[in-house]
């Protein structure tokens, strides 16, 4: 998944999106990215997303 830019780790005001299990959640990169106002999503909604992606990318 690292060919298609996706890293983990802390957030940072270049993260576009946190993938977490529970999106209400209260831990410290979630704050962060309430916080920069990034968005964060559920573990089955990135699912979704990326598999759109991967099938709309352009080989």
């Amino acid at each position: 998944m690292f060919d298609a830019g996706l890293e983990h780790g802390g957030v940072t005001k270049a993260t576009r999106v946190v993938v977490a299990a529970d999106p209400d959640s209260l831990s410290s990169k979630s704050k962060k990215a309430r916080d920069y106002g990034i968005p964060i999503v559920t573990e089955a909604a990135f699912e979704q997303i990326f598999e759109q992606y991967r099938t709309n990318r352009p080989v």
